[in-house]
């Protein structure tokens, strides 16, 4: 009987270092932290605001943004463009405006990058008696286009075309005399220079190339030395090149 309980004895103090081995073990070697990733805080935790890492060979790439699908800057309201139309995802239950692009763009490099960028008329016919044309730029990012601000060039105008050269930007169109009332023909040509200063469209003033009052002749970038005036504007006020 001596010699069992001695034995059991021998058991139980083995178990109780076995335990005790465990337990300091535990303490010396806790759990380690998760590896924290390229967009995750030091506790492994995405951060806010930050992408997820997709690393899966069916990771989709989003295509590149043309600049008729850009934001552009109207009146201080960004508006965004499909196909060169105006688009919204929540149409409100009022009229919509009606903006879209008139004619096709004009393509060059504007901000010196050696890349293609783009310039366009946009047209803005909000429902009301003026039919509004603006000059925009859409520069090129490594082929994703982003829009400027536009800039008005006139009320019920008879747009022309557009054009880029030596990364000047020229919009011709035809206008109204000094005075004449907007039930007058634009009737008068005029050519308006532009270019892109820090990424932002700027209109080049009138005595360093931009003409006013007649057709314009030969100013730097204009597409043709004398763009004859233009026809009486259509519905909605368009002369020359087709609406987009």
């Amino acid at each position: 009987m001596k010699h069992l309980s001695l034995a059991s004895l021998g058991v139980a103090v083995l178990l109780m270092g076995a335990g005790c081995d465990t337990t300091a073990n535990t303490a010396m070697n806790p759990a380690l932290p998760p590896v924290p990733g390229p967009n995750s805080n030091a506790a492994g935790t995405q951060l806010e605001g930050t992408p997820a890492v997709n690393d899966t060979p069916d990771a989709k790439v989003m295509a590149p943004v043309r600049a008729e699908d850009s934001v552009y800057v109207i009146d201080g309201e960004p508006v965004t463009f499909r196909e060169g139309k105006f688009f919204t995802d929540t149409p409100g239950t009022g009229a919509q405006p009606d903006i879209h692009f008139f004619g096709p763009l004009a393509t060059g490099d504007l901000n010196g990058d050696g890349t293609p960028d783009a310039a366009v008329i946009i047209v803005k016919d909000a429902g009301g008696s003026g039919t509004f044309y603006y000059v925009a730029a859409a520069l090129n990012y490594g082929g994703e286009y982003r829009g400027t601000s536009a800039i008005k060039i006139g009320d019920r105008i008879a747009p022309q075309n557009i054009a880029i050269t030596d990364g000047m930007i020229t919009a011709n169109y035809a206008d109204r005399k000094p005075g004449q009332p907007m039930t007058a023909k634009p009737s008068v040509g005029v050519s308006k220079n532009f270019r892109v200063v820090n990424n932002e469209l700027t209109e080049v003033p009138a005595e360093t190339g931009s003409t006013s009052g007649a057709p314009a002749a030969g100013g730097a970038g204009a597409p043709s030395p004398s763009p004859a005036p233009a026809p009486a504007p259509t519905s909605g006020g368009s002369g020359g090149a087709a609406p987009y």
